[in-house]
């Protein structure tokens, strides 16, 4: 019997075999997916590091840029266009990641949210991510780039429904990137301390890439956060990022502590559904005037010989601090036969970690099949500029030749006249999608009307004289609609007398050949709120306290805390102007072209004021009048901004120039609440 069961056994151990040798070779021969049209497909487990940016290239030790891009470790960066203002570099940067086939997130939040106003959502949220994704679009390097990024929100003090909303528009407007968010580990943790919201399903709704941060030794509950933030999202598609410590937090911890954070997230990235990579902080060191806590970085730990830690002592905290760890002034261990030692370890094992990677990455990042679907047949309505035809899909790169239909002449120039024409649509071959080529017939056609595009009109409301022009042959303008004469294309119109601040807008008429004019309308003045306290937002340097109970209109209104100026004898409540929102365009203290600026005041006795503003020289500029506001009433102060003198060298009223907004009042304990700051300004 037990001979009968051996070979019965042996049988099923041979069926077993046989049986994972063919699951082996089937996977083995499991087909490489094919490409999607127009989508890339990347499953790449990826690898980047904090603070490995351009700006830090001169540091000793430093990993540069350009070594990460065009190394073997790193596969993703994080490049934040406040850090590189000059578009150019910051294209040149994108570029280079790009180039080496790898990708980058963006540090989008100011495009966000006002840091300025409580971290409030901006109104015009849509309309900055637009412009943000029309400029990107027309950039080489967009497949590369991943999407927005933004860093503990919440610990910042944005809220979870302003997250939500903010993220929610970006998926709107950029259908086809993602968005990245790493949170402050008690986001997920109850037991952490918390100031902000924490971290609820529907905050996350629209967020397509998360992480969180929390360093110092390993413990369980580290894991017990992942598990936290992974299981909330489970099954939704979304991405999950660790963030080891790959520094000295707070000058305390050990090689060790740096590796049980690397080699322990590593297996979680590995072992969770959607594990997208490793975000290892940090490269740099930021000295104790900017970060005080004490953290070495990474290229600190692990490239500084023995004859460079030497020179710690001198070179100011935290190097100093950790320098002392280990010597004294003259150089003598602090603690008999330890000495400091590079953290070589590390920096081995993220390079063993890189190359594991990259064999597992092999076939999992597939290029998009380009498939050019623009339909034949498109139909434009002729206003004097160039006309293209539509792909549904937006591919970046995309190149454009044109010709007469029936021609074989094609040009790069793009037909602005009525006519029908050949487009020759084309994609190059690159790391990201395939190549592609279509020709595709279009027309432009007459409308019976004079149509203008906007691309043609430039307008002038910042010179003392505003003017619009055209740049547009054959035309004839008027201002009243009736009688016209003929226009030179570009010359500048003169509408200053046009622009009103009561009643309808005033127009310029343009027409062509005779027909039905194109009617330009003058902007007018209007009041544009800069600060209505809606926020209730604790003021960073303003001297007012939001309230609910007083208000001239909306919700809150703000009381006035003012401070005894003993030099002048008065009482002054400062309003600064970074603690208001947008007035003109994008620069809050810009008064440039305002006419004045009001306010509603309501004082609980009879109460006098005057108004001064500060300028980046904190020199005073006040009006030559004075203010009276009766009692139990809401009052409008408007003061005229012409006669504001000197405040500048320039009538440009720049950021750097107007910084606050003094009231200075009569008496100490008078009731005095402010509400709807307003300037009357052209928009």
């Amino acid at each position: 019997m037990k001979k009968i069961l051996s070979v019965l056994l042996a049988l099923l151990c041979c069926l077993a075999a046989a049986s994972g040798i063919a699951a082996c070779e089937k996977q083995q021969e499991e087909p490489t997916p094919e490409p999607k049209a127009n989508v890339i497909q990347d499953g790449r487990v990826l690898m980047g590091m904090y603070h490995i940016t351009p700006v830090l290239d001169d540091v000793e030790n430093q990993i540069t840029f350009q070594e990460a891009v065009e190394g073997d470790e790193f596969d993703v960066f994080t490049i934040y266009p406040q850090e590189i203002p000059d578009e150019e570099d910051f294209d040149k940067y994108c570029q280079m990641v790009y180039d080496a086939g790898k990708v980058f997130w963006m540090g989008n939040a100011p495009y966000l949210w006002n840091s300025a106003n409580g971290n409030t959502l901006y109104s015009d949220v849509y309309v900055r991510l637009a412009q943000l994704r029309d400029r990107l679009r027309s950039k080489p390097y967009y497949d590369a780039y991943l999407g927005s990024y933004v860093d503990e929100p919440l610990l910042a003090g944005v809220s979870g429904e302003t997250l939500r909303e903010a993220t929610k528009a970006h998926s709107i407007i950029f259908p086809d990137k993602r968005f990245c968010v790493v949170f402050s580990a008690p986001a997920f943790a109850e037991d952490l301390a918390m100031n902000g919201d924490r971290m609820r399903p529907e905050y996350g709704e629209y967020i397509t890439d998360m992480g969180f941060d929390m360093y110092g030794e390993w413990t369980d509950k580290l894991e017990e956060i992942w598990d936290t933030m992974t299981s909330m999202f489970e099954g939704q598609g979304k991405r999950f990022w660790a963030v080891p410590m790959a520094m000295n937090y707070r000058s305390m911890v050990t090689e060790q502590d740096a590796l049980d954070h690397i080699n322990n997230f590593y297996e979680l990235v590995k072992d969770t559904e959607g594990g997208a990579g490793m975000l290892l902080y940090s490269a740099y060191t930021y000295p104790a005037s900017v970060e005080a806590i004490g953290n070495i970085g990474f290229c600190d730990m692990a490239y500084t010989t023995k004859d460079q830690f030497m020179t710690w002592k001198d070179r100011g905290d935290p190097w100093a601090k950790f320098y002392a760890k280990y010597y004294d002034e003259n150089g003598n261990q602090v603690t008999p036969g330890v000495d400091f030692e590079p953290w070589t370890k590390l920096d081995a094992r993220i390079k063993e970690i890189a190359a594991e990677l990259a064999v597992s990455n092999e076939n999992k990042f597939i290029k998009a099949n380009t498939v050019i679907d623009a339909a034949d047949g498109q139909t434009f309505t002729y206003d004097g500029s160039a006309k293209m035809p539509q792909t549904q899909t937006f591919i970046p790169g995309l190149s454009y030749e044109f010709a007469v239909k029936g021609s074989e002449q094609f040009t790069a120039q793009a037909p602005a006249e009525i006519g029908e024409y050949t487009a020759r649509i084309s994609l190059k071959e690159s790391i990201y999608r395939t190549a592609a080529q279509v020709n595709v017939d279009f027309s432009i056609v007459d409308s019976g009307k004079t149509v203008i595009a906007q691309s043609l009109i430039s307008e002038d409301y910042a010179s003392a004289v505003k003017t619009v022009a055209v740049d547009l042959d054959g035309l004839q303008y008027s201002l009243d609609g009736g009688s016209y004469s003929d226009y030179a294309r570009g010359t500048k119109i003169d509408i200053t007398g046009l622009i009103v601040r009561e009643g309808r807008n005033k127009c310029v008429y343009f027409r062509q050949n005779g027909k039905e004019p194109y009617v330009y309308n003058v902007r007018k003045y209007e009041n544009i709120t800069v600060a209505g306290f809606e926020s209730a937002a604790t003021p960073a340097y303003s001297k007012y306290t939001p309230v609910g109970t007083m208000k001239h209109s909306g919700n809150y209104g703000a009381r006035l805390n003012p401070a005894f100026n003993s030099g002048e004898g008065i009482y002054v409540s400062e309003m600064y102007f970074s603690d208001m929102e947008y007035a003109l365009k994008d620069n809050a203290w810009s008064f440039d072209g305002c006419l004045s600026l009001e306010f509603w005041v309501y004082a609980a006795d009879d109460w006098s004021v005057s108004i001064w503003l500060l300028a980046d020289t904190w020199g005073g500029v006040g009006t030559p009048e004075r203010f009276e506001i009766p009692k139990n009433t809401w009052t409008k102060v408007s003061f005229d901004l012409s006669k504001l003198q000197e405040i500048s060298a320039s009538v440009d009223y720049t950021l750097d120039h107007l910084l606050v907004l003094s009231l200075l009042g009569t008496a100490e304990d008078v009731e005095v609440y402010i509400d709807d700051i307003s300037v009357v300004g052209i928009r």
